[in-house]
């Protein structure tokens, strides 16, 4: 949200498990033999996801999404990884699920790594397969905006595709802040570490 082109009207999306559970009974995942677990033609409905096992957070995070989802009767079958392992899952496809973080920096957005087709195919970091030939072109455009307001008008259509599409899960964005002392005169704030100059 610091960035300029950032479409602020995009509102958090609530998390509503009885609308969920609801969808999931009309698509045919119940729990037929009751044992917590939704099922549909014999099959369970049980997720593998992955997970780096760098950091004591991300174990917690985990077994928050593994509780929130057995509320509603689906397996999440939690797996620590070392992170280049994790990163080549996620790259080559495969993987059910995985809990990770995306990095950000002041540079305006850029979109043909994380979301066009090309980065897809090519391994690259749009490891969701979100795309079309009109998200590509929709990217394109953005790249070859002349001026910033199309830029920024073109980039927020691109958020508001992905915000509407949800190819992923944003859990939180992190704040940052920072406190300097009125003795400090002269100073600029960025976004990068350290964040003052």
């Amino acid at each position: 949200p610091c960035k300029p082109e950032c479409d602020t009207t995009l509102k958090p999306i609530e998390t509503d498990p009885a609308s969920a559970a609801k969808l999931l009974d009309e698509a045919g995942w119940r729990d037929t033999d009751k044992d917590g677990i939704r099922d549909r033609n014999r099959h369970k409905m049980e997720v593998e996801m992955l997970y780096s096992s760098n950091q004591a957070l991300w174990a917690d995070i985990a077994t928050l999404i593994v509780d929130a989802f057995a509320k509603t009767g689906i397996t999440i079958r939690a797996v620590a990884m070392e992170s280049k392992t994790l990163s080549d899952k996620g790259k080559s496809h495969d993987f059910d699920m995985i809990l990770g973080s995306i990095g950000d920096n002041p540079e305006p957005l850029f979109y043909d790594q994380m979301w066009s087709t090309n980065a897809w195919v090519n391994h690259f970091n749009n490891i969701t397969g979100f795309g079309d030939s009109r998200t590509d072109l929709l990217i394109d455009s953005i790249d070859r905006a002349k001026t910033w307001d199309e830029r920024f008008r073109l980039s927020r259509s691109m958020q508001r595709l992905l915000y509407d599409e949800e190819p992923m899960i944003v859990l939180y964005n992190t704040l940052q802040r920072n406190i300097i002392h009125k003795r400090w005169g002269n100073v600029t704030i960025e976004r990068e570490n350290p964040g003052v100059h």
